[in-house]
């Protein structure tokens, strides 16, 4: 889940839940309940699915308190998973960013509730080392001690060459482009990349470097 796109605490309650309704292929479910109710009587899957989660109802009510639904959104991530008896893998991208919102605060909820729970591993990935310290490293972070820090250094080039190469279909590459390590060295690349969804690359290749270091993480 990226974090950027987030605008506030209620969006960010609303997408954890999505994805993780997401996994049972119900997030346009919950998208549908927002605009109408009626979702939760015609779609039987959907409501089986969410019977022990009544917070969902909640989404798009002004009166709700925000926090109390992102509470329950991250006890959702550890519910789901031990309901359907599966170890669940819950990745934040750029989670530096959090800091936009009440990050601090967001922060201390979250450890209160990660810190209990069993079934859920998380990612907490950013860009810039110095944010990912203060919120992790520093002595006085909420998350001090709490974390394994994991820096998963440069991927090969040619790694990424062929991962371009191998999708080229997937990711609706238009003719024949040419694939160099160009594409690999932006801004003088882009010009290489064209009739194509270039985010669709990006958005591929983030959730193949998730799984790297989850893999690492689980060797160690």
């Amino acid at each position: 889940m990226r974090i950027p796109v987030i605008s506030d605490t209620n969006q960010l309650s609303f997408e954890i839940a999505s994805q993780v309704l997401k996994n049972r292929k119900l997030d346009e479910s919950l998208n549908k309940l927002k605009n109408n109710l009626g979702e939760i009587l015609t779609n039987i899957r959907f409501r089986n699915e969410i019977q022990d989660a009544e917070f969902i109802l909640s989404f798009g009510k002004p009166e709700k308190d925000p926090w109390q639904q992102l509470k329950s959104s991250v006890g959702f991530i550890e519910s789901f998973a031990a309901k359907h008896k599966k170890k669940i893998c819950f990745a934040f991208d750029e989670f530096g960013d959090i800091e936009k919102l009440d990050g601090v605060e967001i922060i201390k909820l979250f450890r209160g509730l990660i810190q209990h729970q069993k079934q859920t591993v998380y990612i907490f990935t950013g860009s810039y080392e110095s944010v990912m310290n203060k919120l992790f490293v520093a002595g006085k972070s909420p998350f001090y001690r709490m974390v394994k820090i994991i820096q998963p250094g440069f991927i090969e080039s040619q790694y990424l060459i062929n991962l371009l190469k191998k999708n080229s279909v997937n990711w609706k590459f238009s003719g024949n482009p040419s694939i160099s390590e160009g594409v690999l060295n932006l801004p003088e690349g882009i010009h290489i990349i064209s009739g194509f969804s270039f985010r669709n690359i990006l958005s591929s290749i983030f959730r193949i470097i998730n799984r790297l270091i989850l893999k690492q993480f689980l060797k160690t």
